[in-house]
């Protein structure tokens, strides 16, 4: 039999449970240099009020009210707002850690000169947000409905977007560091003047977005839907469009070289001085798109559909790969013929090997087993 032994919990050090604060009025206060930690503010109103250099830590707002907040020149760690309704928020001169926006709303907010690493956002409604000369790192944004967003100047770094749906705003002169966005849908959004690498529209639907100009070579739009969106005399070299649609985009003067583009639609795209060199583009369909002085060198438009597109209007198409592709009957591109590719399409179609096109695990019907060689 085991021997029972006493459990003496005064051996274990047990933290004291948060301060808790309710229903407090708080208004037209102006909080100077005061230390706040572990505490929590449920149903208080803190309209007009004013904090100012002051240190606070690991405190929880909980369905406040705050109109016509100011924090100015505070050190900030491990606030965490949840189904609080702000209007009129400014922010300026802070250094914070760990800011967490969780349902309710932020409304009209401004943030100035601030260092901020650590900021969630997530089913919060966002409305006129304005970051200004901000250094801002750790930034995720989940189910977030946004309107008005606009980041000016600073640099915006690790960034992550989720299921997001923004309407209406600007990038100006940031330098982003490793965005990505992910089933977001994203309205009359301008990038301007940015500076950065690693960027990432997976998945998105991106109407009338201003991405002209811009350096913004490996960025990845895979399987997105892109329509009215100007991306001209931008540099997208390796990029990825990958299962992707593109309906009367701007493309003139990019430089899309070695893109890839397999399984991408194009329809009524201005490709005109663009420059697809090398670009994989197997399967890919160009509906109506015009190519004048474009660049097709050595890309590969095996199995593709290009019967509304005159391939002939573009300036360099030595080398181009056309095998299996449906031109149009008129179309003088010259086709080298590629005897290795000829003999798997004809062995394909004789043993039909793989999936059956008819079983529910077949996704589409390859165009000739010469595709994937």
């Amino acid at each position: 039999m085991v021997n029972k032994v006493p459990f003496d919990m005064s051996e274990f050090d047990i933290p004291a449970a948060p301060r808790q604060v309710e229903k407090k009025d708080y208004r037209h206060r102006r909080i100077q240099a005061s230390d706040k930690a572990d505490c929590r503010y449920i149903e208080c109103d803190f309209s007009n009020a004013t904090i100012e250099a002051c240190n606070f830590r690991k405190l929880v707002f909980e369905r406040c009210v705050m109109d016509n907040v100011r924090v100015i020149a505070s050190n900030i760690e491990e606030l965490s707002f949840i189904n609080c309704e702000i209007n009129q928020f400014v922010m300026q001169d802070c250094l914070a850690r760990q800011l967490r926006f969780q349902q309710g709303g932020l409304r009209a907010s401004h943030w100035q000169r601030c260092l901020i690493d650590g900021m969630v956002l997530e089913k919060t409604q966002i409305a006129q947000m304005k970051i200004s000369d901000v250094q801002l790192a750790h930034w995720a944004a989940i189910s977030l409905p946004a309107s008005d967003f606009s980041v000016t100047g600073g640099k915006f770094n690790d960034a992550s977007w989720y299921a997001s749906r923004i309407e209406q705003g600007q990038w100006q002169g940031v330098e982003i560091q490793r965005m990505s966005m992910s089933q977001c849908e994203i309205e009359d959004m301008l990038w301007q003047d940015i500076s950065g690498r690693h960027y990432i529209w997976n998945q998105c639907e991106l109407n009338r977005a201003g991405l002209s100009g811009l350096r913004l070579t490996g960025s990845s739009f895979y399987c997105s839907r892109l329509n009215n969106c100007d991306f001209s005399d931008s540099h997208l070299t390796h990029g990825v469009f990958s299962g992707s649609r593109l309906s009367d985009c701007q493309l003139a003067g990019a430089d899309m070289t070695a893109c890839q583009a397999d399984d991408a639609q194009l329809v009524r795209c201005n490709l005109e001085r663009v420059v697809m060199a090398k670009a994989n583009m197997v399967g890919c369909s160009l509906h109506h798109c015009r190519l004048a002085g474009g660049d097709l060198s050595q890309a590969d438009l095996r199995a593709a559909e290009v019967s509304t597109t005159p391939l002939h209007e573009a300036a360099d198409t030595v080398g181009i790969r056309l095998h299996g592709a449906t031109r149009a009957p008129a179309e003088q591109t010259a086709v080298k013929e590629e005897p290795v590719l000829i003999t798997v399409d004809a062995w394909y179609q004789y043993y039909q090997p793989g999936i059956p096109s008819d079983s529910p695990l077949s996704s589409h019907v390859l165009p000739g087993g010469s595709r994937n060689v």
